[in-house]
């Protein structure tokens, strides 16, 4: 009983986050990145539920708006993942033989370097900004 209870609470957890982070730009209280030097530094309170920061930019609209952009940029990464790996696998396994040995060569290679460096190597390569980390 205690085990459904809390898969149901991590449930209703993760669908909150999901759905939050969905229509974090239509639930902001404050732009993310306007800077009041006025209201820095200040604590938690009913205007800035989480405080500022040292630019006076309300921190629950930053942490908002940063999950919006982490899930969108998880769901394009996913699909294009997606996408390329039906592409590869279907062209393996219609073509199989060489071309199969080919590909699946290709993503051992892949799969045997770390993807903290391989993620290092390909942002060295395209350098930074959102489109480039999906890629």
């Amino acid at each position: 009983m205690f085990k459904k209870l809390i898969v149901y609470a991590a449930f209703i957890i993760a669908a909150l986050a999901i759905f939050t982070a969905i229509f974090a730009y239509a639930i902001v209280p404050y732009d993310p990145n306007e800077i009041d030097l006025l209201a820095k530094f200040e604590p938690a309170s009913l205007g800035h539920l989480l405080g500022t920061d040292h630019l006076g930019r309300d921190e629950f609209s930053r942490l908002l708006t940063a999950a919006s952009i982490s899930l969108n940029s998880a769901f394009a990464t996913l699909f294009l993942i997606l996408f390329l790996g039906i592409l590869i696998g279907g062209a393996a396994g219609f073509a199989g033989g060489r071309t199969d040995q080919i590909l699946m060569r290709v993503c051992d290679v892949f799969f045997s370097v770390p993807t903290v460096i391989l993620a290092l190597f390909f942002v060295g390569i395209l350098g930074t900004g959102l489109i480039n980390v999906v890629i």
